[in-house]
């Protein structure tokens, strides 16, 4: 071989050397941009089903419990035991009562994701207590332009049977989301009664033996069916069509002044209904 072709033979070789090396430092390179890439898609795929998600589970109803009145020994309880006079002092109903803070509304208008039908519409918070709002609220369920998110009414307590036997009444919940239809076809004037009727619970007479202010769960009953402090209000809106709901499905006779059989211990607000 001579020096010449020997010289070039060597310089071939580093020429293949150094391009292979080149070569797979250019692989190197590529594989890393491609991993950075699919990592930060992967982050952005991640972050935005989550916030899909999270619109999802933020427009969707939770319910406190899956009980109805109806699942508990309170339902028609006062037909199987109608109030005739004095004398008719059992079975008394003792509950607590939890309420929404507030009502969200959406209007019905919804968008498909990737994680599922996502509702985008409008949200509104209304007042238990407002009258102008139930009866607006009315009329765009009837137009369907809205939807009830929320609004849960929650009730446990206690049935007395006599003054040694009671019987407890588990929690329960009204929803208004589950109540739509009957929402449309309430009427409620201006007067605040339902149907024309003054649908309310009756305080103990003078001559019923009760605890006074000291709200318990029984067996007596306190001076007033409901605190009167926390009583402002409760006979509007939706808490009245609540209240409503449940003196007619217990089966109380509301028509009946003497009556004072059932009573409510205490009223809070809990943001989470």
């Amino acid at each position: 071989m001579t020096k010449s072709r020997f010289i070039l033979t060597l310089c071939l070789c580093f020429f293949v050397l150094t391009g292979c090396q080149t070569i797979e430092k250019q692989v190197a390179s590529m594989q890393e941009q491609i991993e950075t890439a699919v990592n930060s898609y992967t982050t952005v795929q991640t972050h935005e089903t989550k916030q899909e998600n999270e619109k999802t589970e933020f427009i969707k109803t939770v319910k406190p419990t899956e009980l109805t009145i109806k699942d508990t020994p309170l339902y028609k309880l006062f037909e199987k035991y109608p109030y005739y006079d004095d004398s008719t002092t059992y079975p008394r109903v003792a509950l607590s009562m939890a309420m929404p803070r507030t009502i969200k509304t959406v209007a019905p208008k919804y968008k498909v994701t990737s994680s599922g039908t996502v509702n985008v519409g409008e949200l509104k918070t209304i007042d238990p207590k407002d009258q102008n709002e139930f009866v607006i609220l009315k009329g765009r369920l009837n137009n369907n332009t809205a939807k009830i998110l929320n609004g849960c009414y929650v009730f446990e307590g206690v049935i007395w049977h006599s003054s040694t036997k009671s019987e407890k009444i588990p929690a329960f919940a009204y929803c208004l989301s589950d109540s739509t239809q009957d929402l449309k076809e309430s009427y409620y004037n201006s007067s605040g009664a339902y149907e024309n009727m003054l649908i309310g619970l009756h305080s103990p007479s003078f001559s019923v033996k009760n605890t006074g202010y000291r709200r318990t769960f029984g067996p007596t009953p306190p001076k007033d069916a409901i605190d009167g402090k926390k009583a402002d209000g409760f006979n509007k809106a939706f808490n009245f069509y609540v209240l409503k709901q449940l003196i007619l499905d217990s089966g109380y006779e509301y028509d009946k002044n003497e009556d004072f059989r059932m009573w409510i211990v205490d009223i809070k607000e809990d943001e989470s209904l």
